[in-house]
């Protein structure tokens, strides 16, 4: 838990990644809304990618996050925001379809 709790706080203070602020406009529109499964979703991506950058320099996991808050403004479905933290995931990480789909479903 120290661990996750510091990477969060990491993109939160370097790079103004604001998990808190995503739950709560998510809380807006899906009243029963698993505020801890989207969380994990953020937190098994963000340690997913950690340590690659994109060319600018900033942690790839913007990226997906941009992805997610362009989604919360459409207001697409819980699914849908966690599938978009993921979307790079199999692609450029050691992590398969197969593992993401055991922590997260199809």
């Amino acid at each position: 838990m120290p661990q996750k709790q510091a990477l969060i706080t990491a993109l939160r203070n370097d790079f103004d990644l604001d998990i808190e602020a995503m739950v709560n406009d998510v809380k807006r529109y899906i009243t029963d809304f698993n505020d801890k499964k989207f969380r994990e979703g953020f937190y098994f991506a963000a340690k997913a990618h950690d340590g690659q950058f994109r060319k600018e320099n900033k942690p790839y996991i913007i990226h997906p996050v941009e992805t997610v808050k362009i989604l919360i403004s459409m207001h697409a479905d819980e699914d849908t925001l966690i599938a978009a933290f993921m979307h790079d995931v199999p692609e450029d990480t050691s992590h398969t379809i197969e593992e993401i789909e055991s922590h997260f479903g199809k």
